[in-house]
């Protein structure tokens, strides 16, 4: 089988509380893999591992067939809680900067507005934005790079029922996404 990410024994210690204990994760190229579970169960956690924001205590992390490096973050696409967005920006220059460091075209910026549909938003500080349109821009940001993985933490978090809707029309349900039970 193919895999994009597989997980061995992961596990992450906060002085001495146990967050993520021993979790191992397949990870099949082009499909939608959920974890689920209620608050504080260790999701964003992994996820925070899995993207190089954390460092696991034990256990590895192998991406695209290799063991998991830096360089990887080229093919991983990810939002995790909240978007890191300057609010002193519009949606189309949050994207410019981006673009920039990635040195990716300006007609990629357009493409992911469409897809998120922020295409409308004109001169509007990302500040002003609703939760809603922030999450619909940090969506945009994780698919910028065209990733090979795209990781969303509680992806519907903040949009309205057919902002969920028009998410999964667009497919964006490839990849990682945690959602918390009640």
């Amino acid at each position: 089988m193919d895999m994009i990410l597989k997980t061995t024994d992961l596990c992450k210690n906060f002085k001495g509380q146990m967050a993520v204990n021993n979790v191992s994760l397949h990870v099949k190229r082009n499909s939608v893999y959920g974890l689920l579970g209620p608050n504080g169960a260790g999701k964003s956690t992994t996820l925070k591992m899995i993207t190089g924001i954390l460092k696991p205590t034990f256990g590895t992390i192998e991406f695209d067939g290799h063991e998991w490096k830096r360089s990887d973050l080229n093919d991983i696409g990810a939002l995790i809680e909240m978007p890191l967005i300057y609010e002193n920006l519009t949606a189309y220059e949050n994207l410019k900067v981006r673009t920039t460091i990635l040195s990716l075209t300006d007609e990629r910026i357009d493409e992911v507005l469409q897809i998120v549909r922020l295409t409308d938003t004109g001169k509007k500080k990302a500040g002003q934005f609703s939760l809603g349109m922030k999450q619909r821009l940090g969506i945009a940001i994780a698919l910028l790079n065209r990733p090979k993985l795209l990781i969303l933490d509680e992806p519907t978090n903040g949009l309205d029922p057919v902002g969920i809707e028009e998410l999964r029309e667009q497919g964006l349900g490839r990849g990682i996404s945690s959602t918390s039970r009640k």
